[in-house]
């Protein structure tokens, strides 16, 4: 299921650039309160948010603001979610809208095994119904034992192939650090 997560995530970060959709495109050396505010507000315009998306390493400034909202020019504790940081180093929701926190997938093949397979670089602000994923053919299923070992083992594998299709993609936003 991770395997199936980070490839999403890579195509999501990749269905367009800067050019193309100049207010759902930023970029800055960390995520930022102000460009995530900015970012969520851009594709709030265009379908309510339901996700903010990224692995922890990209998501680890959030962290550290999402426990405040600023009333004036005061910040103002939530303690809610400064107890949550404060007990598992990381937050699931900012502003009401729930924080997804991918897992670091390594390649784990020759020559290079740390090779990260989720891109790090990369926020996502995902709006309501940005794409559609489509299940193909019929759920099959294989059947094998092995009676080689007393009691038999029994296999059963079962799979379905999907297909993802975004259909609008103004409704997804994207942070990239460089």
């Amino acid at each position: 299921m991770t395997q199936i997560a980070s490839n999403v995530f890579n195509r999501l970060s990749t269905i367009w650039n800067e050019a193309d959709v100049p207010d759902l495109h930023d970029t800055g050396t960390a995520l930022t309160k102000t460009a995530l505010d900015t970012l969520i507000a851009n594709v709030e315009q265009r379908a309510p948010v339901r996700a903010i998306v990224g692995t922890k390493e990209a998501l680890r400034p959030l962290f550290t603001f999402a426990g405040y909202v600023t009333v004036g020019s005061t910040p103002l504790a939530i303690p809610r979610q400064l107890q949550e940081y404060g007990d598992t180093g990381m937050v699931r929701e900012y502003l009401g809208i729930p924080v997804v926190i991918l897992p670091q997938v390594m390649a784990n093949t020759l020559p290079n095994p740390s090779k990260k397979l989720v891109r790090s670089d990369i926020v996502l602000v995902i709006g309501q119904e940005a794409g559609v994923i489509g299940l193909k053919g019929e759920m099959q299923t294989q059947e094998h034992i092995d009676t080689s070992v007393q009691p038999a083992d029994y296999y059963l594998h079962v799979w379905q192939h999907y297909g993802i299709a975004i259909t609008a993609r103004e409704r997804v936003g994207m942070f990239r650090i460089v």
